[in-house]
């Protein structure tokens, strides 16, 4: 997740949810535990912030971040820590597509 600081808006989308889904990272499986289907590696405080920072910055970018299951990963994400719910807190109240959506 190092080289992610230097992604902006839709690559870093695009790049967050490759990780969080497993596509450009795979997760160590531990036998008997069976992971999320939206999302198997945990979010670190540093991309929620800017993820946050992205998506309230642009509601096209949301809506496309909504559209790629993003709202989905973000509360599977939920099993590694509460680092997403600040995201969700932010963006469904405000938003009514998202909420319809969601």
């Amino acid at each position: 997740m190092a080289n992610s600081e230097t992604l902006k808006g839709k690559d870093f989308i695009d790049f967050l949810l490759d990780y969080m889904t497993g596509k450009s990272h795979k997760p160590e499986l531990k036998p008997g535990v069976r992971l999320p289907k939206h999302c198997v590696n945990e979010l670190k405080a540093d991309e929620v912030k800017k993820l946050l920072e992205i998506l309230k910055g642009s509601e096209e970018l949301a809506l496309y971040f909504n559209a790629k299951d993003g709202f989905k990963s973000l509360v599977d994400s939920l099993n590694f820590g509460m680092d997403a719910l600040s995201i969700l807190e932010a963006m469904l109240p405000e938003n009514k597509k998202l909420r319809e959506d969601f």
